[in-house]
């Protein structure tokens, strides 16, 4: 393993190009602009910033390439123009870790560009693990690409889909935060997770969490687009909206499990489980005008406070209309929302 430091793009590409599988081409702190990448390697070659998000791009193209991976760089665009900031295509073996991912930071709502934060299409085992993406229209997306880790990401300052898909095939989405904060334009569509276009299938959606808290307007894991997903599993999901749609799988997808959810209404009504009649759906918390238990499913209800499975009475410190934070989603001790839906994932984000 070779160590290769440089100072400036022109010698980062220079290093690529000389680099083999195992080198890491550390970055020192600076500003590097608009850098294309076209390499293949045998086994990995890191590119790592000497100090964690010290080195700055406008933007990040990596285009017919193998075992790459970035980690700790910071694409921070200084306008909101263009369509993506990292954009991953017709590559594989792709990693990008503990970086951050940013259009223009103001206060100009709402947010029109760019387009993408995180963009990947046509691509094969990539991971996108741990990093913050914000101040973008759309957080991440994967279209028409297979064996795919997305984990532990943070989107936030969003201006429609803070994670979107299409055509996938084999997927892990776990652990991921989505926006406290959106800012969509009139005409936008927002939804927290969204798949679209070509049918999708063996994905795990498990553990991701979405909270905002200024823009209650946006659906929750909605798999639509042309139908016919398969072998879908959504489990331990946190997820406070008041749109009807808060897990929502289109009919005719074959092999679905959604089971031990959490979905907490923000106005007190609606937010459900909607999927095809042979889905086995189990353990989950939804929410609807009237509070029932069907099976190991628990319907809260928060428009009367003297009925039964009143939401306030599950989670003490649930106010109407207002956002939530984990904290605020701690189960009253000994409920039933104790041992029902995403009762395992809040344990372990609300642990000491």
């Amino acid at each position: 393993m070779t160590t290769i430091n440089v100072s400036t793009a022109a010698q980062l590409q220079s290093a690529l190009a000389s680099a083999q599988g195992g080198d890491v081409i550390v970055l020192a702190d600076g500003y590097y602009g608009d850098v294309s990448i076209d390499e293949n390697f045998s086994s990995y070659v890191t590119i790592r910033a000497a100090t964690p998000l010290g080195a700055t791009f406008d933007s990040i193209t990596i285009n017919n390439s193998s075992y790459l991976k970035l980690d700790g760089v910071h694409v921070d665009s200084p306008d909101n123009s263009g369509n993506t900031l990292l954009g991953i295509s017709y590559s594989d073996h792709i990693m990008v870790v503990d970086s951050e991912v940013n259009g223009k930071v103001d206060t100009v709502y709402p947010i029109a560009g760019p387009q993408f934060g995180i963009r990947v299409e046509n691509s094969s085992y990539v991971t996108v693990d741990d990093n913050n993406v914000h101040d973008v229209v759309n957080g991440v997306a994967f279209f028409g690409s297979d064996h795919l880790t997305l984990t532990g990401n943070n989107v936030d300052y969003i201006g429609a889909d803070a994670f979107k898909f299409g055509n996938i095939d084999t997927a892990l989405i776990e652990n991921n935060t989505g926006p406290s904060y959106l800012y969509p334009d009139d005409d936008a569509h927002s939804d927290f997770m969204q798949f679209q276009g070509d049918s999708s299938s063996n994905l795990t959606i498990r553990g991701n969490v979405f909270l905002p808290q200024n823009h209650f307007g946006t659906q929750g894991i909605f798999i639509a687009g042309d139908g016919g997903h398969s072998n879908i599993l959504i489990e331990q999901n946190i997820i406070h909206t008041k749109m009807a749609n808060g897990i929502y799988v289109a009919d005719g997808s074959t092999g679905v499990t959604i089971r031990d959810n959490t979905l907490i209404a923000a106005d007190g009504d609606v937010t459900r489980i909607a999927a095809p009649d042979d889905a086995s759906v189990s353990g989950n918390i939804t929410s609807g005008r009237n509070g029932a238990r069907n099976g190991s499913n628990l319907t809260l209800q928060g428009g009367d406070a003297g009925a039964a499975y009143f939401i306030g009475d599950l989670f003490p410190h649930w106010v109407l209309g207002q956002g939530l934070t984990l904290q605020a989603l701690r189960p009253r001790a000994g409920s039933e929302a104790a041992t029902t839906g995403a009762a395992e994932r809040l344990r372990a984000l609300l642990a000491p």
